[in-house]
């Protein structure tokens, strides 16, 4: 009996592994080899985009359209849409519906929606959820930016060639660089001499940003734990953030200005952010100033700038060493600069 028992196990094994390696040949046979890749693990992904959305339906639905409009050479895309909850736990259905209904046409798409209301704060900080030594890229988009054709393009080429630099905190996709410092006369942007195709920057812009992997999780764990430190008062000298900042404290919405943690944490770490400086000031993205925490009244619908629509050969001539700036947009060595 118990020698009759043995062979039917044996035999019910041998038919389950003869019907397992069947059905994988028929799955690969079936599955184009582009779309096979999609199956991977997260660790082989080559871009995620992570677009963070309230509740402005037409402001997803122009940067969704402007992402299928881009190249990506091939490479594994995934994208993620987090869609956060208003205070009082509802979501946008219209907002929803434009998310539901896209079809992105370069990879996988994800919907989150936020459990409960996360603000710009636990939008920004906690929608990606990587090691430190992933090898992909990230890019984040609020809801009211549209990209480039080229986005992508240039993050490929930035980021392989600065990556490898211990100071470099991200990439601005924004062709221009607000200026921060309060010295007069007080231009509005920082102007670079054309012949540099890229230049730092110790600020970041959140009108498209894509992260140092290694330095961005370090931000996170670090913001994480100075959340809980009632005593912790970043500041900086003589820049208009610190300013805005303080207001932001007084009034009891810190949560909103969690972009100046970011800046402080650069400026504690001597961090810099490389950002694109093209003719014309175009740029890989711009921001539409919809109506929103940051812009309370809907007056000027005119984006930020200009998108570069046509790929020029100069672009990918980035330096080995590139410009630094400070806050002002004066030349500077990184290695003997005295921060404020």
């Amino acid at each position: 009996m118990l020698t009759r028992n043995l062979r039917l196990i044996f035999g019910v094994m041998i038919i389950a592994s003869v019907a397992i390696a069947l059905f994988g040949f028929i799955y690969e046979s079936l599955i184009t080899c582009k779309w096979k890749n999609l199956f991977r693990n997260d660790s082989d992904v080559d871009l995620r985009i992570i677009s963070i959305v309230g509740n402005r339906a037409t402001s997803l639905k122009r940067l969704l359209n402007s992402l299928n409009n881009a190249s990506y050479f091939e490479d594994i895309v995934v994208l993620d849409i987090w869609i956060d909850r208003s205070k009082d736990g509802k979501v946008d259905t219209q907002t929803l519906e434009v998310a539901n209904s896209f079809q992105f046409q370069h990879g996988i798409k994800s919907i989150h929606v936020q459990p409960t209301h996360a603000g710009v704060y636990g939008q920004w900080i906690y929608s990606w959820d990587v090691s430190d030594h992933s090898p992909e890229i990230a890019v984040i988009l609020e809801d009211d930016i549209e990209v480039s054709p080229f986005f992508y393009k240039w993050l490929k080429i930035v980021h392989t060639k600065y990556d490898s630099y211990d100071n470099i905190n991200g990439y601005s996709l924004h062709g221009r660089c607000e200026n921060h410092a309060l010295i007069a006369p007080r231009n509005k942007y920082i102007h670079v001499p054309k012949n540099n195709t890229v230049f730092l920057y110790p600020a970041f812009n959140t009108w498209g940003f894509s992260p140092h992997t290694k330095h961005w999780m370090h931000f996170v764990n670090w913001v994480t734990l100075k959340s809980n430190d009632t005593t912790f008062k970043p500041s900086v000298a003589n820049i208009e953030p610190t300013i805005a900042y303080e207001i932001a404290r007084s009034r009891g919405t810190v949560a909103n200005n969690w972009d100046f943690l970011h800046l402080y944490h650069a400026y504690v770490h001597k961090l810099f952010t490389i950002f694109p400086n093209i003719q014309g000031d175009n740029g890989f993205a711009v921001h539409w100033k919809e109506k929103g925490l940051h812009y309370p009244e809907n007056i000027d619908r005119r984006p930020s700038g200009d998108l570069l629509r046509d790929w020029s050969p100069d672009i990918e001539s980035l330096p080995d060493n590139p410009i630094y700036l400070d806050f002002a947009g004066r030349n500077i060595n990184p290695k003997n600069y005295q921060w404020p």
